[in-house]
């Protein structure tokens, strides 16, 4: 088993097992005490780190690559200028 996962709440953890198993992937939650906020989500070893970065980026709403090197990008939301190195926003917290 691999872990691919560290959510910030039991319920996050419980979410993306559950959507994973919507991808078709097994997946089990550790650490699933409330009051210890250290849930983790463990999948099969023969699962890719691409596959993962996939799944998870998908799972979490976030663009698939970044800017290109070297260019700035405004914010849609908000407007703040981000450097290219960024994916989300500073200040509001939306995705490129």
């Amino acid at each position: 088993m691999k872990k691919i996962f560290s959510a910030d709440t039991p319920i996050e953890a419980h979410l993306f097992k559950n959507w994973l198993a919507t991808q078709g992937i097994a997946a089990t939650v550790s650490g699933d005490d409330i009051a210890l906020n250290d849930s983790m989500v463990w999948v099969d070893d023969n699962i890719s780190h691409t596959q993962i970065r996939e799944l998870i980026t998908a799972f979490l709403g976030l663009p698939n690559q970044a800017p290109q090197t070297g260019e700035h990008w405004p914010c849609p939301n908000c407007g703040e200028v981000m450097e290219a190195q960024f994916v989300a926003c500073w200040r509001c917290g939306i995705c490129s």
